[in-house]
């Protein structure tokens, strides 16, 4: 429902950020990580957004970058992490750190985060392992922030938009960069990957 908010950052904490925007202001709940990166307060900010709803409250939630935002998603399908939680272990981990602990099933690891116990820990490297373990990196020998980079992963969030899960979305875009040539662009990439 919400993608993205950008406007003037009013209050900044560890774990929330206000920002008003067309005369209202809004209440995030970030991550450690993204608060790091927030500007001084009085300062334009862009931050991602994912809306939780609630019988009892609707609560904004917000991230500097797409893989913070999609890791937090990720985290909120497996089963006994909510919302609290999700946070807490991005605030404990950069994304990469994240993804390799998952994908290496470093459950110790994944218990240094607060709040997370050996079972959920475990829960959490089942449900999402494959995910990661199967995800080729599509950005190999692509800079980030290239003029390739962009292209790809407006492919990835496009097939993702479709219905494709990330991995799934991933393998598709890889198959056709390494069909050769030079990267073509997204609608190309899109086009290419849906056909196989």
């Amino acid at each position: 429902m919400y993608e993205s908010i950008r406007g003037i950052l009013v209050r900044r904490e560890p774990a929330t950020a206000v920002v008003e925007t067309g005369g209202l202001a809004y209440r995030l709940q970030i991550p450690l990580s993204t608060y790091e990166v927030l500007p001084a307060t009085g300062k334009e900010v862009a931050l991602l957004l994912h809306l939780a709803i609630r019988d009892d409250e609707w609560r904004l939630y917000g991230f500097a970058t797409d893989e913070e935002r999609s890791i937090y998603r990720a985290l909120m399908r497996v089963t006994g992490v909510g919302p609290v939680l999700a946070l807490s272990l991005l605030s404990g981990f950069a994304p990469a750190e994240f993804r390799s602990a998952v994908a290496s099933e470093d459950v110790r690891a994944l218990t240094r985060a607060k709040g997370v116990g050996r079972k959920t820990a475990e829960r959490i490297v089942v449900e999402l392992r494959d995910l990661w373990q199967s995800e080729p990196t599509v950005t190999a020998g692509i800079e980030p922030g290239s003029a390739a980079a962009g292209p790809v992963e407006d492919a990835v969030r496009a097939l993702e938009s479709l219905g494709l899960d990330g991995a799934e979305a991933r393998r598709r875009v890889q198959k056709q960069l390494e069909a050769g040539g030079e990267t073509p662009d997204a609608a190309v990439l899109i086009r290419r990957a849906l056909r196989g």
